[in-house]
């Protein structure tokens, strides 16, 4: 899938995983959540913010299990 996916922020969980809310442009965002949801990693994807007006939309997606990412090391340094 070709879209552009932004991370707007990190949540760290009572149960160790995360949230994370991401905008989607250039792709339906439910469709995101479903492709999301296929892999090994997310549980739960839901559209917050559905694309309006060209405006990207917003997804929550909740990680049970993260693995420490380059993204996580940037993002608690």
């Amino acid at each position: 899938m070709e879209c552009e996916i932004d991370l707007e922020r990190r949540i760290p969980t009572g149960d160790g995983g995360y949230l994370y809310y991401v905008t989607v442009l250039g792709a339906p965002p439910a469709q995101v959540c479903d492709c999301l949801e296929d892999g090994q990693l997310v549980s739960d994807s839901s559209v917050v913010h559905p694309t309006k007006n060209g405006e990207p939309a917003l997804i929550e997606t909740h990680l049970e299990e993260t693995p420490r990412l380059p993204l996580d090391v940037l993002t608690d340094y």
